[in-house]
């Protein structure tokens, strides 16, 4: 099956880190425009291997927990694509801590980023998707969001509240031609994970399969979900994952 994004214009909030870098280089491997964010990482870093796809790559500093920053460095992107097929939320962080001494701060940072972050770039690129009639957008959840997680209040209940806020605006954006998923991807080893043997341990015992997520695999999903092979989806969480 032929499955093409060349030409598409997509953004991507949260393109570095190790599955934001993995999808970015493969929108651009398939021929999307893509518009990303990073944070972490230096320009030179995140594209110094990127030459060849320079003028398919619009690359912008934001800090997903500072509603001044998502507000300037999005609507500079969008203007900068002129137009948006597809957007994915991929930023995301832990600080993790049991419930009883995890502090207020710790708390409200990772809302911020995971949760206030995908609320507020939501609302910037919905208007311009709504203006077009058309768009696909697609928030990285987590497993966690549906389940919880054992010293990760605060992570759980931010992915719990992005699930809420996709069928949410699956419901409000639909009548405008736009589709609203979220996908928890399985486990992976990330920059995110805390001991991540005893957690890769502990996914596949989970597993029907005994196994965990790879990012291209991860990636390729996505890749189909914003093809135009797939129209009749939205308001879904979509589990990339064997945990039962």
């Amino acid at each position: 099956m032929n499955v093409s994004l060349n030409g598409k214009k997509i953004l991507i909030v949260g393109a570095s880190g190790i599955l934001g870098d993995c999808l970015l280089r493969r929108l651009l491997e398939e021929g999307a425009i893509v518009g990303g964010t990073y944070y972490s990482q230096s320009v030179k870093t995140l594209t110094e291997d990127l030459v060849p796809y320079d003028h398919q790559l619009i690359l912008q500093h934001v800090d997903a927990s500072d509603p001044i920053s998502i507000q300037k460095g999005l609507t500079r992107l969008v203007k900068q694509l002129g137009t948006i097929d597809s957007y994915i939320y991929n930023s995301g962080i832990c600080e993790d801590a049991l419930l009883p001494f995890m502090s207020f701060k710790k708390w409200k940072h990772v809302m911020s980023v995971n949760l206030d972050g995908a609320f507020l770039a939501g609302r910037i690129v919905s208007k311009e998707m709504i203006r077009l009639k058309k768009g696909k957008i697609l928030h990285i959840a987590s497993y966690k969001g549906v389940f919880g997680s054992y010293g990760q209040a605060n992570y759980s209940a931010s992915k719990a509240g992005m699930i809420a806020l996709t069928k949410t605006m699956a419901k409000e954006l639909g009548q405008f031609g736009i589709s609203v998923n979220a996908l928890c991807p399985g486990f992976m080893i990330t920059n995110l994970n805390r001991n991540p043997e005893k957690k890769r341990e502990r996914a596949i015992q989970d597993s029907v399969l005994s196994s965990i997520s790879e990012p291209l695999e991860v990636v390729d999903f996505i890749i189909y979900l914003l093809s135009d092979k797939i129209f009749n989806l939205s308001g879904q969480v979509l589990h990339l994952d064997s945990r039962m």
